[in-house]
């Protein structure tokens, strides 16, 4: 029997928890041309809303295309067009026959390389060359705009990982012509979004940056409980197995409603389930996540510097002043430059938070393994 809980993969039809208000001010705000920027954590469900409110949007709406790129793998500003002109054109046609007469079409003077890999999928890979780049880079920035002219649709381009911008070679410069291009255009519209909310916030928050003001920032917050507690149950009655609003709100709690975790832990508990869910199945669950985690876990932290993870060790401890004497001393954190450099860079990895109740960890996951496997050896 399939689990009624998805995770892992981007959450879809029965699989997506119902983010209503956020849906439809998406959806609203596309339709009408506004770009939109989504932050929040990482994997707490913005490509699934992103992929829900245009697959509506698209339902309702015949003179949209939708380009979908991903940034993640992207890392100079060329392959950045290369990866924009290729979901652009493939968004106004799924037939590899048209995409050379799009191509050509609309790129002018410029001396691109394309060509269409022979993959059952028929992928259209398309090569700038530098020279280009250079020379048309304006151009290049204002084709997604010409294509919807031309072709009298409106796209809406969506770009997830859009934070990874901030890590190309003369990023201020890209970023000045990109918003500058992106400003001027009125037949394409922006949804932006991606996993590091820090950068996010600076690229789109910040009074001196060129995209500020670029659009309507959605803040992600988490999904309320009640809602959750129903998606549970519904999941559970839907394969003829049981659990009560309490065990499902338990499920929610310990993962501290992060998406991602609430549905990793409802799956194992769902597996782990007979009949009817008790406690000794969401304890068992529990430990079946925490494992499964493990190898990620392990990596992330053999990645930190000795202080790094001595301060991590400080605030799960309930450690306030990190400057303290005693504190520092205690948990050996270095230099008053070491902590500031430290602190900065495991909040703005979305590692921790400070809260009013001190620091927090971000993964509730991590938070558990991290108790487990380096506290109590420690």
């Amino acid at each position: 029997m399939a689990s009624p809980f998805q995770y892992g993969t981007i959450a879809s039809g029965r699989g997506f928890v119902n983010r209503k208000q956020e849906k439809e001010q998406v959806k609203s705000n596309l339709l009408a041309g506004i770009n939109t920027i989504l932050i929040s954590p990482r994997r707490w469900g913005k490509t699934s809303l992103v992929n829900e409110s245009i697959s509506e949007i698209c339902q309702v709406a015949s003179d949209r295309r939708v380009c979908q790129l991903d940034l993640f793998a992207v890392s100079s500003e060329e392959e950045f067009y290369e990866e924009l002109l290729r979901a652009a054109v493939q968004s106004i046609s799924s037939r590899p026959e048209h995409w050379m007469e799009i191509v050509h079409s609309h790129l002018g003077a410029l001396t691109a390389n394309f060509a269409i890999r022979n993959n059952p999928s028929n992928q259209l890979s398309i090569s700038i060359p530098s020279y280009d780049v250079e020379k048309h880079s304006c151009e290049i920035l204002d084709l997604v705009e010409r294509i919807a002219i031309d072709r009298q649709l409106r796209i809406i381009a969506c770009i997830d990982e859009f934070q990874n911008i901030a890590y190309f070679k003369n990023y201020e410069s890209f970023e000045e012509r990109l918003a500058a291009a992106w400003k001027q255009q009125h037949h394409v519209s922006y949804c932006l979004y991606g996993s590091k909310r820090h950068i996010m916030t600076s690229i789109f928050g910040d009074p001196s940056k060129p995209f500020h003001h670029f659009g309507e920032v959605v803040t992600l917050e988490k999904i309320p409980i009640p809602e959750w507690v129903d998606f549970i149950m519904d999941g559970f009655k839907s394969t003829g197995k049981r659990i009560s609003a309490e065990m499902a709100e338990r499920i929610v709690s310990l993962m501290d409603g992060h998406s991602w975790y609430v549905q990793q832990l409802s799956h194992f508990v769902w597996m782990n389930t007979i009949l009817e869910v008790d406690l000794l199945g969401i304890e068992r669950s529990i430990s079946q996540i925490v494992s499964t985690n493990s190898p990620y876990f392990i990596a992330e932290y053999e990645s930190y510097s000795k202080t790094q993870a001595n301060m991590l060790k400080a605030m799960m401890l309930g450690e306030h002043q990190l400057t303290s004497k005693r504190v520092m001393e205690s948990y050996e954190l270095g230099t008053n430059r070491n902590i500031t450099r430290n602190k900065q860079m495991l909040e703005h990895t979305d590692i921790v938070e400070y809260t009013d109740d001190g620091y927090k960890f971000l993964d509730p996951v991590f938070a558990i393994w991290f108790k487990e496997r380096v506290l109590r050896r420690g």
